[in-house]
């Protein structure tokens, strides 16, 4: 009689726990798992959409995301076992020149042609006798012919 409170109990127990790793992640298929993510894919039995599911997994895979997300996930793990010398930075100042002479340039360039179309609003286009600030419709559809 004795046996049977204490198989009981320890039966209550195990069910107990159950119930709460239950309640923290919904399906779980292994235990051991190299990143702990609780996420899964389930249809119910005959379902039409398994295999269009198929498909697009068998491409995921093929295409190498699932590779790329574990890769992302074990990274901070990795790099804190291969605790080498920092890489030193590809791009320095002597480097960036290039790139600020053609910002420099397109600054320029674009200033120039700013100031050219103000030159020629100012003094070609508001000067002809024909131009109406309130009819600029006219003005061009008479230069458009």
């Amino acid at each position: 009689m004795k046996e049977n409170v204490e198989n009981i109990t320890s039966a209550n127990t195990t069910m107990d726990m159950q119930e709460a790793m239950d309640v923290e992640r919904s399906l779980h298929i292994m235990t051991d798992c190299v990143v702990n993510i609780p996420v899964s894919i389930g249809f119910q039995k005959n379902s039409p959409l398994k295999p269009l599911a198929d498909i697009y997994l068998s491409r995921i895979v093929e295409v190498g995301l699932v590779e790329k997300w574990l890769n992302d996930a074990m990274h901070p793990i990795r790099s804190l076992e291969n605790e080498e010398d920092e890489v030193k930075a590809l791009m320095n100042l002597k480097k960036l020149y290039g790139a600020f002479i053609a910002l420099a340039i397109g600054y320029f360039l674009s200033f120039v042609a700013l100031m050219g179309e103000l030159i020629h609003w100012n003094f070609i286009v508001k000067r002809d006798p024909k131009f109406d600030k309130y009819a600029m419709d006219i003005y061009y559809s008479s230069k458009n012919k």
